[in-house]
């Protein structure tokens, strides 16, 4: 839709490319193009950016819930301590 609204604010730029002789295929691609190359970087961004703040916001998520293997100092206690076993062992 966005896309659509570029394309008629470019109607300009269109006339000029189909003056001098590119034909219509080729503008539609460039369009195209143009498109899949913002979409590739806003994705890019997108995913870095879940990346970067999943972690903090996941350690404060268990925080909250009381998380038994989470310490007050953000270390992480270990479930095989004074010879428990895990379930996966068991």
């Amino acid at each position: 839709m966005l896309n659509l609204f570029n394309i008629c604010e470019r109607k300009y730029e269109v006339g000029v490319l189909t003056a001098i002789g590119v034909k219509k295929v080729k503008v539609a691609a460039q369009f195209a193009i143009e498109l899949l190359i913002v979409t590739m970087c806003g994705i890019a961004l997108g995913v870095a950016g879940g990346a970067v703040a999943s972690v903090p916001v996941s350690n404060q998520l268990r925080l909250l819930a009381g998380d038994p293997d989470r310490q007050p100092g953000g270390a992480v206690r270990s479930r095989r301590r004074h010879g428990r076993r895990s379930r996966q062992q068991l």
